[in-house]
């Protein structure tokens, strides 16, 4: 193995190494990627050897054996990586097969400080190691600038509440310390927990760390119905210089207060209005200086039969649409509700957009709405509608609409529109002669 390479994946590694020497330019690597079945001896070996790693990637595979992270002699090596700022970690969904258990190997990493770590991605079910994970958080809090946190998923969401009843997680406020938290400066932050909802102290803790936050390039967040619009308008407005990407998925579509509901409202009250939005609507305007945006997908919390936590919800309608930032290139709408002549007017003002993809919307003059975008944006290359529900004024209106759809049906997708079953509505590539046949062939005027 006398290799010159800057980049290893090992993806199963458990002979015994006879050779005294690994690799010839062990110096020379600065990515690691663990990916297989490897012994610890095997690690401590190969760890010992590249002092001068970058990035070090666990997955799954690798961090499977139980007792492969118990050597203090390894941690001596990942202490001592002066070079390393990056640290991605993947673990099992259920540790060791069972969600109640404490997997050692995360326990390992979490106790162990990186000197200069400046991105951590760490993947998968943290039930029991909310506090070591917030620790860890704590002791990097000056390095760390981004970070990627996948810790639970739909499925997770029984488990986490019977964990939860056996552990007393408010006693998190009495372990880490939230001043020290509130400091984390990240640019990139990226988080997923289907299931954050039935752990409110820690919802109430990632929050508080987001509400810090003033340089941020990129953020992620989903967690269905914890997002709500006050919430995002605070985000995007602290952030406004400096964002370039920004992806909230299900956003919290908010409840009207009726009999059945009304106790639960007191107990749990629906934040007021602010700038920037009302209860069930949201103001585009937030957006208006934010010109270094260049991605924005946004989409509402799920309807009650996917997401149980949710019940009768009222729709998000956007409003002030012409508001967004002309740089943007990359444009997901899903579930909210619109005029559609504000998304027409839209497509006037967006010069850079190359991908709009809206879900979701319910009925209106697709049309129009498509043939708009489709001319209207000439650098568009993907352009993804659906379902197409036709709506017409009068029946000769909905048959113009339906000969209309099915025009650019025939164009794009080769299929005929079916006004009756069209559940996957409208997917099209776009080239320069698509636009000029839309300006040939389809009617404009809203």
């Amino acid at each position: 193995m006398n290799l010159r390479v800057s980049v290893c994946t090992i993806t199963n590694f458990t002979h015994q190494i006879s050779r005294k020497v690994l690799f010839k330019y062990s110096n020379r690597i600065r990515r690691l990627v663990f990916d297989g079945g490897i012994t610890p001896m095997n690690l401590n070996r190969i760890l010992g050897d590249c002092s001068k790693v970058e990035e070090l990637s666990f997955t799954h595979e690798a961090l499977g054996n139980e007792n492969l992270l118990k050597s203090q002699k390894l941690r001596k090596y990942l202490e001592g990586f002066n070079n390393l700022t990056n640290l991605n970690l993947q673990f099992l969904r259920y540790p060791l097969g069972d969600p109640f258990s404490t997997d050692t190997n995360i326990t390992f990493f979490l106790d162990t400080t990186f000197q200069h770590l400046q991105s951590f991605k760490f993947y998968y079910s943290v039930w029991g190691n909310w506090a070591d994970l917030f620790l860890f958080l704590m002791r990097h809090v000056t390095t760390l600038n981004s970070i990627e946190l996948q810790v639970g998923d739909r499925g997770d969401s029984s488990n986490t509440a019977n964990y939860l009843r056996e552990h007393d997680h408010t006693l998190l406020r009495n372990i880490i310390d939230i001043t020290i938290l509130r400091k984390l400066s990240f640019i990139e932050f990226r988080f997923r927990d289907d299931v954050l909802h039935v752990n409110p102290t820690v919802k109430n803790i990632i929050f508080d760390i987001l509400s810090q936050q003033k340089t941020l390039e990129i953020l992620h967040f989903h967690s269905p119905g914890d997002m709500t619009v006050t919430t995002l308008s605070r985000l995007v407005q602290a952030n406004e210089k400096t964002l370039k990407e920004l992806v909230v998925y299900n956003l919290q579509s908010f409840r009207p207060i009726t009999n059945n509901n009304i106790l639960e409202a007191e107990h749990h009250p629906q934040p007021q209005p602010e700038r920037g939005g009302t209860l069930t609507e949201v103001d585009m305007r937030i957006f208006s200086k934010c010109s270094k945006m260049t991605v924005l997908a946004l989409s509402c919390a799920p309807m009650p039969a996917n997401n149980p936590n949710l019940h009768d919800t009222v729709p998000i309608h956007m409003v002030h649409m012409n508001s967004i930032p002309q740089a943007l290139e990359t444009f997901h709408l899903t579930g909210f509700k619109f005029i559609s002549k504000d998304i027409v007017d839209l497509s006037h003002n967006l010069p850079n957009l190359r991908e709009l993809l809206v879900m979701d919307a319910g009925k209106m003059k697709y049309s129009r709405i498509l043939t708009n975008i489709l001319k209207n944006c000439p650098r568009l290359e993907y352009l993804n509608v659906s379902p197409l529900k036709t709506r017409g004024s009068s029946s000769e209106s909905w048959w113009f609409e339906v000969r209309e759809l099915n025009k650019l049906y025939q164009r794009f997708m080769n299929i005929h529109y079916d006004p009756i079953d069209d559940l996957d509505g409208f997917e099209a590539h776009v080239s320069d002669m698509d636009r000029e046949w839309i300006k040939d062939n389809m009617e404009l005027h809203f």
